[in-house]
């Protein structure tokens, strides 16, 4: 039976794979207008790995306004023929 062990890399914190530098980019990249999947391609990392680095952010902001607005429109992006807004 094999046992597992992981390298020891002096730049990462114990059990990381990623760089904080590059998580913090990732990070970065969050707060503008990029998608999770241009970020993820933009850093070389997978968009589940971007959607895992967004769901360890915490927000100041936890509360829902009390009115959203949904709007539907043509868009033909992407091979995809309608958007949403939200």
């Amino acid at each position: 039976m094999s046992e597992r062990f992981y390298e020891e890399v002096p730049f990462l914190p114990k059990y990381h794979r990623m760089a904080n530098r590059l998580v913090a980019y990732a990070i970065s990249s969050l707060r503008g207008t990029a998608s999770m999947k241009s970020i993820a391609k933009n850093s070389s990392l997978s968009q589940h790995t971007v959607t895992r680095i967004f769901d360890h952010v915490e927000y100041l902001n936890k509360d829902l306004p009390r009115v959203l607005s949904i709007d539907e429109f043509y868009g033909n992006a992407d091979r995809e023929k309608y958007g949403m807004i939200m």
